[in-house]
């Protein structure tokens, strides 16, 4: 059984290290085919441009994001009492 074990992730092993660089070198021939085509339509119908106002809109919107997500957990965590705390934390 041990040498089934062995033979397999071998095999696998084998099969990631052949197939790995393939797919990586499609998917960077995929993004720069993508990504040089400089005179599509959506580039040259909107010209989409990042101003600061926009930067400062994301950043609002990802600590809204961030605060909606972690004030509640936060708030409950530290409510509890240490000890109660401590006890219930579960090993992974």
């Amino acid at each position: 059984m041990r040498d089934r074990q062995k033979t397999l992730t071998t095999v696998i092993r084998v099969f990631g290290a052949f197939v790995t660089p393939i797919v990586s070198i499609g998917a960077m021939l995929g993004a720069m085919k993508t990504t040089t085509n400089c005179s599509s339509f959506s580039e040259v119908a909107f010209k989409f441009r990042i101003t600061p106002a926009l930067r400062a809109g994301g950043l609002g919107f990802a600590a809204l994001m961030g605060a909606a997500g972690g004030l509640p957990p936060a708030r409950r965590a530290a409510r509890i009492p240490m000890t109660r705390a401590l006890r219930e934390i579960r090993e992974i």
